[in-house]
């Protein structure tokens, strides 16, 4: 039985490292590519200038141009590929290790150990070789306090039995599981504070003087330059009107650099992250479930559209991050304001969602501890799930009773 596990396993690591290699290729190819239409636009500037030509120049900048960002977001969606197919990979060989060695890539819940504690430290429940390292599957911090306190405290008869029902489905739905594990495994790697510090920058207003004003102003000022230069065209003694416009754009965002970078520091550098996790709320919230723990749990997702709104806000940072392109951000600030146009419409997701952000993530948390335990029923069928007796007294019974950090092959 237990050589089938693995040998599964084997087989599903195996065919996860060949699509990673087959989506690293493609990606290649793309990089080549991007290189090969790079060298295009040095050409066709170079003929430009030789022929004293400003139209081939910009109609071919325009099209090269358009190219280059074309395969540049293709071989971002290999790249997002290859990486989960890796992730995947490593999921299913940290299944491996675990059954034969009780390795684990995840947490050992060491920063949880407690000598004064009543149970823990003489279980082993938490730190290296113990219990927690056995069972946790949980890359979150969220997911890794909750697991934690799964095991560190007492239960009630009804909530263990609802979340048993929802282990053994959990537990039919490996393919699901595994999945879920490789869209997270970016966050078993990332600061372990960074959700903490996205919640507390939620409910800290940035307080943008003029914001009133500036938020009409985003919306008309493109239009109010692209007509000062088409002023200017026909009329060259006013293209000073063009300039005056277009520096007073820039002065406006330079003159809320402080507001800009405050929220480019946190919210600018999790624009990625959030995108993951949305992937992961929509893989959530689109699954059909049975149990009525993980329903219940479903239901706060879809009851606030969270993959959407994660999405949202992931869309408006990384538009932020636009800047770190000084000759994009500059063009960007000049027309459109680009800057403050973004801390804006995150200023008003922010003031919509905050409420309901840090729930959402708990939700996460609570299917990575659910996750956690359905391993154990998948890599070791053999284990049975307790029945639960009703009563105040404490009765236990039992048959075949192990130690579950000692291989049965040690036994003697």
């Amino acid at each position: 039985m237990e050589q089938d596990i693995i040998n599964d396993y084997e087989q599903r690591a195996a065919l996860a490292g060949q699509q990673a290699d087959d989506f690293k290729k493609q990606a290649n190819t793309y990089s080549l590519l991007r290189l090969g239409v790079f060298a295009l636009i040095i050409l066709a500037v170079c003929i430009a200038i030789s022929q004293d030509n400003f139209t081939i120049l910009a109609i071919s900048f325009v099209v090269l141009l358009f190219c280059f960002a074309w395969l540049v977001s293709r071989q971002a969606i290999f790249e997002r590929q290859k990486r989960y197919f890796q992730d995947l990979k490593k999921v299913n060989e940290n299944e491996i290790g675990s059954i034969l060695n009780y390795e684990n890539i995840y947490n050992n819940g060491n920063r949880f150990s407690d000598e004064k504690h009543h149970y823990s430290a003489d279980l082993d429940i938490f730190g290296t070789s113990s219990l927690f390292q056995l069972i946790n599957r949980a890359a979150t911090s969220t997911g890794v306090v909750k697991l934690a306190a799964w095991l560190g405290a007492a239960s009630t008869k009804d909530t263990i039995e609802l979340k048993q029902d929802a282990v053994k489905e959990l537990a039919a739905k490996n393919n699901w599981k595994l999945e879920l594990q490789a869209l997270l495994l970016f966050a078993n790697i990332e600061d372990i504070n960074q959700l903490q510090k996205l919640f507390k920058y939620l409910y800290i207003p940035l307080n943008l003087p003029g914001e009133r004003w500036l938020s009409k102003y985003v919306k008309v000022a493109p239009f109010i330059l692209l007509a000062a230069i088409l002023l200017a065209y026909f009329y060259p003694i006013t293209k000073l009107i063009a300039i005056f416009i277009g520096m007073g754009n820039l002065g406006i965002v330079f003159s809320r650099a402080v507001y800009i970078k405050k929220t480019d520091l946190i919210a600018g550098k999790i624009g990625d992250a959030l995108n993951n996790y949305a992937i992961v709320f929509e893989k959530i919230e689109k699954e059909q479930w049975q149990s009525a723990y993980s329903n219940n749990l479903v239901k706060v997702l879809k009851d606030g559209n969270m993959s959407a709104k994660i999405k949202e806000l992931s869309s408006l940072i990384n538009k932020l991050n636009y800047h770190l392109n000084i000759i994009v951000g500059f063009i960007l600030n000049l027309f459109l304001l680009w800057d403050i146009r973004q801390i804006i419409a995150i200023e008003n997701w922010k003031r919509e969602n905050q409420e309901t952000l840090e729930a959402a993530f708990d939700v996460i948390g609570e299917f990575e501890a659910l996750i956690s335990l359905s391993s154990l029923a998948i890599n070791y069928p053999d284990w049975c799930f307790p029945e639960i007796a009703a009563g105040t007294g404490y009765t236990l019974t039992a048959k075949n009773l192990a130690h579950p950090l000692i291989s049965s092959k040690k036994k003697g």
